[in-house]
C-alpha cells in the first residue's frame, strides 16, 4: 500500500511548481500521480482542479466524474464536476450533476 505521506509530498511538489509557473512540470506530476493513485480521492481532487485551472476541460470533466462516482459523499468531488460542466457552457448537465 502506497504512503499517504508519500501522496501528499507529492502533491505539495505539484501545486509549489503550479504556483512557481513551472506547468510542464507540475502537469508531468500530476499525470504520475494519476497513474500512480488512479482512484484515490485527493489525486483525482487535485487533478481535476489541475485540469480546470489550465483550461483542459475535457480532463477536468472526466477526473471530476470518476470523483464523483467513486466518492458519492464528496462534496469537492460535486461541486468540482458542477463548476468545470457550466465553465463548458454545459449547464444542463450542470444543473444534473448537482
Amino acid at each position: 500500500m502506497k504512503s499517504m505521506a508519500v501522496l501528499n509530498s507529492v502533491l505539495e511538489r505539484a501545486a509549489h511548481l503550479r504556483d512557481e509557473g513551472e506547468l510542464e512540470a507540475a502537469s508531468a506530476i500530476i499525470e504520475l500521480l494519476m497513474k500512480s493513485y488512479p482512484n484515490d480521492k485527493a489525486a483525482l481532487l487535485v487533478a481535476g482542479h489541475f485540469y480546470w485551472e489550465y483550461g483542459s476541460i475535457d480532463r477536468a470533466v472526466g477526473t471530476f466524474e470518476k470523483a464523483t462516482a467513486l466518492f458519492q459523499e464528496s462534496k469537492l468531488a460535486s461541486l468540482g464536476l458542477f463548476h468545470v460542466l457550466w465553465k463548458a457552457g454545459l449547464h444542463q448537465r450542470a444543473l444534473g450533476s448537482a
